[in-house]
């Protein structure tokens, strides 16, 4: 599915790198989901891209450094992996913030307002079929505790 998204996105965008964030289900602190970067970027070692990822800031507001080169106003380390351009989006769905999506580009101010127009689209995309997997496990568990609680009553009825 991330592999599909990308593929379409870099059709409209300029991207060299993508991340997903989540929130635990329970609150607990954003966890990495997805990292992507391309190819081409300079020497990039899987698990430092990695460990750059689980450090991006949660957003509640889109953010958008055009160039990383000046002054940013969070503390961005995509820049140790070449890129000069980042946009972050709240993944939010029914009011609550799920998690965060990352864009980067190696080029500076990479984003125009009709890329951050179709990136709030697919930041909502994802937020919904993220709200919808976890909707779908806990009513998967609920079925599955009245099944069990189901059997537990049969299993003393019958003794």
């Amino acid at each position: 599915m991330y592999n599909s998204l990308i593929k379409e996105l870099k059709e409209f965008i300029n991207i060299d790198y993508i991340s997903i964030n989540l929130l635990g289900e329970s609150g607990e602190p954003a966890s990495l989901a997805f990292v992507w970067t391309e190819k081409t970027l300079e020497q990039v070692d899987e698990e430092k891209v990695k460990q750059i990822a689980s450090a991006s800031p949660l957003v509640d507001e889109i953010k958008y450094e055009p160039n990383l080169d000046t002054q940013s106003k969070l503390q961005w380390r995509v820049s140790s992996i070449g890129i000069c351009s980042v946009i972050c989006l709240p993944l939010r769905s029914k009011g609550t913030i799920l998690g965060n999506l990352s864009l980067g580009s190696s080029k500076p101010q990479a984003y125009s307002e009709d890329n951050l127009r179709l990136l709030r689209q697919v930041a909502l995309q994802i937020a919904i079929a993220v709200d919808n997997s976890r909707l779908y496990r806990l009513e998967k568990k609920a079925r599955e505790d009245v099944q069990k609680e189901f059997e537990e009553r049969a299993e003393l009825l019958m003794l």
